[in-house]
């Protein structure tokens, strides 16, 4: 099938090739796991959710399916976390249906960076394993303690989401401040930055202090102006399967949905199966 998102410029070939070679990598990512090799968890982490974007493009919305794929995802990047903050101690992990022990030493994918992308896809199949993991991480975590990343917008971002519910419009501001200062001075940044990073300030800011309406306002335009980003051919943005999907809208989304707001946005690329949580991870064991 593909091209459920409605894609102008899809390529139906790559978009066949890239589904063989993603579930060839999913799949290889869990023998090396099994095999007792830690770089695999990132890996599963990585690919699992491109396995779920090739799935959700070309039509298939079985949600046992679909929760299966986001349990995996879930367990590498669970298990990436767990096993790098452990220093090089032995943690028991679950992968697929077995469970596994492993020593992760390894330097890479160990930033703020790192816990930002995976509470936006645990936040949207429910992962509180997952998120209580991220958000319950010593200052010392090695995922923390990047002084270089202390007054980057992501790691204000996680100061935000670590807050929630209590927001302080103080750190908000500090966050958009950030923001702006990091991506607004650079012109090669321009279409990012009216496109990608302006759109969902405002929708965060609608979340955090706006209501249903204001909210599902902000999310339609927003979606538009995503897709106008990734639906081209310059920078042969078209083929990125990682903006196939608008996983940090459809994050907003859920959480507002979790909230008691009623999302009305109706869009090829928001899956309100997901939004509505009819994918979740319940606990990350078989």
């Amino acid at each position: 099938m593909g091209n459920q998102i409605e894609f102008k410029n899809f390529d139906q070939e790559f978009f066949e090739e890239e589904y063989e070679h993603i579930l060839l990598l999913v799949s290889q990512s869990i023998e090396w796991l099994v095999e007792g090799d830690s770089e695999g968890l990132h890996r599963l982490f990585k690919f699992g959710m491109q396995q779920i974007t090739l799935k959700i493009v070309n039509g298939e919305t079985d949600r046992t399916e679909l929760s299966r794929c986001f349990k995996l995802a879930m367990q590498g990047i669970y298990g990436h976390i767990k096993s790098l903050d452990n220093n090089g101690e032995l943690t028991k992990l679950w992968v697929a249906d077995q469970e596994v022990q492993l020593t992760n030493t390894g330097a890479g994918y160990d930033s703020v960076f790192e816990l930002a992308s995976a509470y936006t896809y645990a936040s949207i199949c429910r992962c509180s394993d997952v998120i209580d993991l991220i958000f319950n991480l010593p200052e010392s975590s090695k995922f923390l303690n990047y002084g270089e990343h202390d007054n980057h917008p992501v790691y204000k971002l996680y100061q935000l989401f670590k807050s929630e519910p209590d927001i302080d419009k103080e750190l908000f501001n500090d966050y958009i401040e950030n923001s702006r200062g990091k991506y607004g001075g650079d012109p090669e940044l321009k279409n990012y930055v009216s496109l990608i990073d302006e759109p969902r300030q405002k929708l965060l800011e609608q979340y955090y202090f706006g209501d249903s309406s204001s909210f599902n306002k902000q999310l339609k335009e927003a979606l538009e102006k995503d897709k106008q980003y990734r639906d081209t051919t310059e920078g042969n943005r078209f083929r990125d399967v990682d903006g196939w999907l608008p996983w940090g809208l459809i994050s907003f989304a859920c959480r507002a949905h979790d909230k008691g707001w009623e999302i009305t946005v109706e869009d090829s690329r928001l899956p309100m199966y997901l939004v509505k949580g009819e994918c979740k991870v319940e606990s990350l064991a078989p």
